[in-house]
Formats: C-alpha cells, sequence, structure tokens
C-alpha cells in the first residue's frame, strides 16, 4: 500500500526491524480517541516485544481553564491506551511542566503542566 512507509507483514514478525525506544513528545494529546488507537496499534508494532518502551510527554488536566491548547490527557487515559490488552504496561507517569520558547509567542517564559508516561511493550 502507498501509506506502509516500507512496512510489511514481514516485518511484524522480524524484532529486530523494531525499535527499542518511541518518543512522543506533544503528539498523542493532539490526536482524537480514534485516532489515538489507530496510533497505538502502529506503535505496538514497531516496538520490540518485552524490552522496548515508550515515552510520552502530554498536557495535563492540571492545566486550568480557559485552555485553547490540544486536549489534555489524564493519568487514567494513558494508563486506559497502555493497557495490557493493547499490548503495553505503564512503568510510570510523572507531573512536570514544559516551557515554550521565546520563538513561539513567551517573552516571559510561559509553562503548561504535563504529564511524562513510561510504557514497557508486552510480548
Amino acid at each position: 500500500s502507498e501509506h506502509s512507509h516500507g512496512l510489511d507483514k514481514s516485518d511484524d514478525e522480524n524484532d529486530e526491524n523494531k525499535f527499542d525506544v518511541m518518543i512522543d513528545s506533544g503528539l498523542l494529546h493532539c490526536l482524537s480517541d480514534d485516532d489515538a488507537i489507530k496510533y497505538l496499534s502502529q506503535m505496538t508494532r514497531l516496538v520490540k516485544p518485552t524490552t522496548g518502551r515508550a515515552y510520552v510527554g502530554c498536557f495535563s488536566p492540571a492545566n486550568p481553564d480557559p485552555w485553547d491548547n490540544p486536549r489534555r490527557l489524564s493519568e487514567d487515559y494513558l494508563r486506559g491506551l497502555f493497557c495490557r490488552e493493547n499490548g503495553w504496561e505503564v512503568i510510570s507517569v510523572k507531573d512536570t511542566w514544559w516551557s515554550r520558547p521565546p520563538e513561539r509567542g513567551s517573552s516571559q517564559g510561559a509553562f503548561s503542566m504535563a504529564l511524562w508516561m513510561e510504557a514497557r511493550r508486552l510480548e
């Protein structure tokens, strides 16, 4: 298919063609629930079972309203998405802060509350 990005079904069976680590710093919270499930399905195909890790950074629900950025994702949402049934085990979810760089309109250093999750790919 033209959207396979160089992958074929044989890659699903060959762990040598899979990644040890996947880092998502601000993409997941831009996706709808349906697109997040599709995204996770593809991620699951591409990350090595047992040893592979996913690291996800997203906006936290601790950010107050009004909110005009991409959606805020809760720890429960992340744990529900990266669950055993989907081939993952969440190792940790930590509160953190993101700062907006000056070139994106922050002369005083705008900060947003965020979550940083680590998950392990199961077999």
